[in-house]
Order: structure tokens, then sequence, then C-alpha cells
């Protein structure tokens, strides 16, 4: 009988934690994947735009070279989905890719080997043909698409620590002291009682003694989590740099044609003249012609006004909303224990179950339990999850890149060494020596150092606006809200259009001014080698004979 009522109480206890952690955890996987929705949507109305705007600009030459434009959406794509992917590089290799085009159809009189091209390309970072269009476009892609991917990134991250909690199984003790509480009283015949409200806290507590180590992580993880959405609504909000994507490459282009004359000159002295051919049969004329691509003036605010008149699930709109619900969200493990005893009644009764009769509860704290934080493995996991996404989520308010690497197996080692290094006291849980979830002693914090290095990047522009309400939570009752206080740490502003050291431009020691040597130094064979090193010898062996 007792075996039924332990096993009984625990799936009481299982079912109300997840009708309390379920509901939160089903609304960040909704807003997860209304986040991506809103996403793919957004760039391929962007790439319709670009699409439909440079074929009616750049026409057949557009057309000739569409696919550098699709490689470009398809690795910002890559990048939000997969993240294995260096944005710097990926822009750095679109403007090499879109110069080396430019080049050749501006002077479409000459052939260009592949060898020439590469040399044309060599000396870009000195000629800036496009002015200071692809540094202010790769600064503002990297900065916002980091800090997009890191914060929908930070609800999935979010999303499994809730699921993975409830897979924590209560200790024996536990399951004694519910079965205590919530059955005893019965079985002395006592019908229609409810446990005390003070001690139903204290069972609940203790049987949420593993939970306890991850409250202060959640506390770190949200308030990071609203930084960067303040970020996404002001400095890195996508849609700004997604939307007029056509518009800055069509500037870069324009700013080629006013140059190309100047800009192909100085190539022609640096790489050396390159020999005319093309069709071989057009004139002058016609090459002086294909040099000049005709535009238009366009309206640079119609498509985006136009979609969002139609659109109401913007990405800004769906920020704002999570970062509202994520803060409110920030008290949810402190109140977790109160909300399992809110269905307790006769809270100022003095008649009601201690435990062992009816009367009134001195709360004093169950022995043993209540002033040691328990350690186990899968809550060490949660929080190496969550301490990973939250320096994650930093780095993009700061404007820094992040590495996407395999965060499961770093977890996965994390956690284990975590785990190894808990300390080893011996106690026992009221006599349990047999406590099936491990009676290990104090949880030591191993978390990794939060000092980061000034930003080095930051400008004089805000770090967003704060938008506060008391009465807005992240769901309703039936979702689990939660809300409490939250002061957030100020941050530095930060400038979407300063631009990064990039170490990835390829140092080429042949200066512009002066023409490059007709050809490079052939390879020593071996042979040659050997002649040029032995020589010597042999002619001295001969001399000494």
């Amino acid at each position: 009988m007792e075996s039924k009522l332990s096993i009984y109480s625990r799936q009481e206890f299982d079912k109300k934690l997840g009708q309390l952690i379920n509901p939160l955890g089903s609304l960040l996987e909704r807003r997860h994947k209304k986040f991506n929705k809103c996403f793919h949507t957004l760039m391929n109305h962007s790439r319709h735009s670009f699409d439909t705007m440079f074929v009616k600009t750049y026409g057949i030459l557009y057309q000739q070279n569409s696919e550098v434009f699709t490689d470009l959406y398809h690795n910002l794509e890559v990048y939000y989905t997969q993240g294995r992917l260096n944005l710097n590089e990926a822009m750095n290799k679109f403007f090499q890719n879109l110069y080396q085009r430019m080049f050749s159809v501006y002077n479409s009189q000459y052939q260009f080997s592949s060898q020439y091209l590469s040399c044309v390309t060599g000396h870009m970072s000195e000629l800036a043909p496009f002015g200071d269009v692809p540094m202010k476009l790769t600064t503002q892609i990297r900065r916002s698409f980091t800090a997009l991917r890191t914060f929908v990134q930070g609800l999935q991250v979010a999303k499994t620590v809730l699921n993975n909690v409830l897979k924590e199984n209560p200790s024996l003790t536990c399951v004694h002291d519910l079965m205590k509480m919530w059955q005893c009283s019965t079985c002395q015949g006592e019908v229609d009682v409810h446990p005390c409200l003070a001690y139903c806290n204290d069972v609940i507590d203790n049987c949420l003694a593993h939970h306890r180590p991850i409250v202060q992580h959640w506390h770190g993880f949200v308030d990071a989590m609203v930084q960067v959405a303040e970020r996404l609504e002001n400095p890195f909000n996508i849609e700004n740099v997604v939307e007029p994507i056509n518009y800055k490459v069509s500037d870069a282009i324009m700013n080629f044609q006013e140059a190309g004359h100047e800009i192909s000159k100085k190539v022609f002295f640096g790489c050396g003249q390159p020999q005319l051919g093309g069709d071989g049969t057009r004139n002058k004329r016609q090459a002086s012609d294909e040099r000049e691509i005709a535009f238009e003036s366009l309206n640079f605010n119609g498509g985006r006004s136009e979609r969002r008149g139609k659109k109401t699930d913007t990405i800004g709109n769906l920020v704002h909303e999570i970062k509202m619900k994520m803060r409110n969200s920030r008290s949810f493990w402190d109140e977790l224990p109160k909300k399992m005893c809110g269905e307790v009644k006769n809270k100022d009764d003095a008649k009601c179950w201690t435990g062992t009769t009816l009367g009134k509860y001195e709360s004093k704290g169950l022995p043993n339990v209540s002033s040691i934080i328990e350690s186990s493995p899968q809550m060490n996991m949660e929080i190496v999850r969550l301490t990973i996404i939250t320096k994650k989520l930093k780095e993009a308010y700061n404007g820094r890149d992040i590495s996407w690497i395999d965060d499961e197996r770093l977890i996965e080692s994390s956690s284990h060494r975590a785990s190894m290094d808990v300390s080893s006291g011996d106690w026992t849980d009221d006599g349990s020596a047999d406590h099936e979830d491990g009676s290990g002693g104090g949880f030591r914090d191993h978390r990794p150092s939060h000092n980061y290095p000034i930003d080095d990047e930051d400008g004089d522009l805000s770090g967003g606006s704060g938008y506060d309400s008391s009465d807005d939570h992240y769901g309703t009752r039936e979702e689990g809200s939660a809300s409490g206080p939250w002061e957030p740490k100020p941050m530095p502003p930060i400038s979407p259009y300063e631009p990064d050291i990039d170490t990835n431009v390829p140092n080429y020691q042949t200066p512009i001014e002066q023409p490059p040597s007709a050809a490079a130094a052939e390879p020593m064979s071996l042979t040659r080698a050997l002649s040029v090193f032995l020589l010597p010898a042999f002619l001295a062996l001969l001399n000494s004979l």
C-alpha cells in the first residue's frame, strides 16, 4: 500500500511540475518557429525586391551575373540556420566577385585570365572601388545576423533546458515527504484537509533542491536575452539591413562606375596591360557604351513601406514581444515552489495538515536538505548550456563574432568535469543510504568567468529603448506566468557603422604604384638544385687530386 501511495505521490508531483514548466517551454517553441518563418519571409521578400530592381535597372548584365547575388543570399541563410560560416569572409568574397565582374564588364574590350583577375582583387583594399559601402554593409550584416541568430538560439536553449529539467528525478526522501504531506492525513482518517502552506513550501522547496543552482544562471540568461533584444530593436535591426540591401549594392556599383576609369588605369599599371580581345569585332564605340551601365532614379522607400503596410508579423514586433515575455519569466524558478503549492487552502487556518497531525505548522525547514544544494549530471549539463548561450548573447550584444562549434559536445564535456569536481562529503538524507539520485555533498560553483574585455567597437548610438510594462506577462496563468523585478545592467552603446579590423584581407606586397615583375620566379627543379650545390664540391675534389 505504501508503495502505491509513493508512486501516486510521485506522479502528482510530476504532473504539477509539468503543468507549470511545459506551457513556458511550448510558448518558447512556438515563438522559435515563428521567428524562423518571419526570417525566411523577410529574406524571400528582399531577394524578390533585389531581383526586380536589378533586372529593371541593369537588364541583361545582371541576368548574366545573377549567381553572384544568389550566393550572397544563400550564404546569409546558411549562417542563420547553421552558423557554420564566417560572415566577414562571405561578404569579402561577395564584393571581390562583384568587383571582378564589374571590372570585366567595364573593360570588356580586353581579355582577362583568372590570374589577372586575382591581381585585380589583390589591390582591391587599396583602390576601394565601391567606396565605403563594403565596410558599412559588412559591419551591419555581421552584427545584425549574429545578434539575431544568437537570440533565436537562446529561445531554443531555453526550451531545451525546460524540457530536460522535467527529466530530473526527485529523491526517495522527496517522494516520502510528498506521500506524508498528501496521503497520510487520509490514512489517519482526516478527510478533506489540506497541508499547511508553510509545510507545503518546505516540502516542495526541498524536492526542487536539484533545481536551485539553475536559478542564478537563468537570471543571467534572461538579462542577456533582453539586452540583445534591445539591440535588435534599434541599432542591430535586421529589417533595416536586409530590406534595402539592393539599394546598398547598387550604390556600390555606382561608386565603381564613377571611378572606373581611374581604377582601370591604376590596375593596368599595377597588374600589367591586358590583351585586347573580347569578341574581336566590337569597335571602340561599342566598348565605351558597355562601360556605362544605365540606371534610373528609384523610390528607395516604396518597397519597405509597402511590405510594412501589409505585414504585422515582422521580426521587430516579434523581438519586442519575446523581450517582454522573457523579462517576466526571470523569476520563474524563484516562484516555482509557491506555484506548486498554489492550490493549498487554509493558509491562515490553525487546523491544517502538518505532516503528522492537524494544527498550526511552525516552519523550521526540513532537516538535512534545505541547507545543502544537491548536484546532478543532468542539472550540471543545463547549467553549462545556459552559461554558454549567455556568453554568446553578451558577445552578440557587443557586436563581436561568435564561433558556432559543436555546442552539445562542449556541453557534455563541461558538465562531466563539473560533476567530477563536486565535493563528495558524506551525509545521509534522513538516513536513506540508498538515495537513488545520489547523496553527494555541496555543489561547487564551476561557472566560467564572465569578465569580458572592454568593447572597443562602441560608438555613440543608443543601445535600444527599454520598454517596461509591469502587467505584460509571458503568458496567462495557464501558461505559467510569473513576474518579478528586473533591473537591467547598463551596457555601453555601440555604433553599427564602426568598422572592425579585418584580418582576412590578403597582404599583397606589390604596391599599386609599381608595376609587378613580368613573371614570377619558377620553382627550382631537383636536378638543378643538385647541380648548383654539388658542382662546387666536385670541382674542389678535382683540384685536390
